[in-house]
């Protein structure tokens, strides 16, 4: 794979560059990951020397035989500038692997320069994307900065957000998520522990039926699925698992 950083000024023009060379067919893309500015300059050690304050992000694995089709694409969109390319590149020192930017690794290459900073996930899911991630970033920038990663779901390019977010309080934590809730984008709780509450927020049969099969005594995780635990549970509220017990 071909790895790449591509530069823009302009945070939505980094979003919908990464998506219209998602749906480019004739590409063949490994990761597609944006970063709003000063992610890179901020929290990105080897990269901070080649971008500045207000640059926006590009992470790319490109396939080699793809590389003319993206070249081209690339020239097409003059908001876009590439400023690393790991097969033909001036850097005094290597940035180490691309996909080492993505996923959880922004979040704990952030963390290591800012130990206040957590993270939340959100579905950015078609066809409302593009306008739904503009305005969360409207509402909340620079409290919590967009880290996106490019997805495919049912054919349709989307996003999955791993937001960084300036934690100050558990109330001002529930209220952005609710806030997001409200938008349409879905929150994926990583801060809660229970399957349900970390996910849809609703009983997965599929998951219930699993877990009659594989665990009919309830052995593992303890806890951890409220579906097995409390059936009826209203989802209105935390949930507590009543058998935990406080640490000595």
């Amino acid at each position: 794979w071909t790895e790449m950083f591509v530069a823009t000024d302009d945070f939505m023009d980094a979003v919908r560059f990464a998506e219209d060379l998602a749906n480019q067919d004739g590409i063949l893309i490994k990761l597609g990951t944006v970063f709003e500015a000063p992610v890179a300059h901020d929290y990105f050690q080897r990269v901070k020397p080649h971008v500045e304050q207000d640059t926006n992000l590009i992470a790319l694995m490109i396939a080699p035989h793809s590389m003319d089709g993206f070249l081209t694409f690339l020239a097409r969109r003059p908001e876009a500038r590439l400023i690393y390319r790991s097969d033909d590149n001036d850097w005094a020192r290597h940035p180490g692997p691309v996909f080492e930017y993505g996923w959880n690794h922004t979040t704990l290459r952030a963390i290591k320069v800012d130990p206040s900073i957590t993270y939340l996930q959100v579905r950015y899911a078609y066809p409302n994307h593009l306008a739904l991630i503009e305005r969360m970033r409207d509402e909340f920038s620079p409290e919590i900065l967009q880290h996106l990663e490019v997805l495919r779901e049912g054919g349709k390019v989307m996003f999955a957000g791993l937001s960084l977010v300036k934690f100050t309080s558990e109330d001002r934590l529930d209220e952005i998520i609710r806030l997001h809730e409200d938008a349409g984008a879905m929150i994926f709780n990583p801060h809660r522990y229970t399957l349900e509450e970390g996910g849809r927020q609703t009983v997965d049969d599929r998951q219930l039926r699993f877990k009659r099969e594989a665990d009919p005594k309830g052995l593992l995780n303890p806890g951890k699925m409220i579906a097995w635990d409390d059936p009826d549970w209203p989802f209105d509220r935390m949930y507590a698992y009543p058998k935990l017990q406080p640490a000595d």
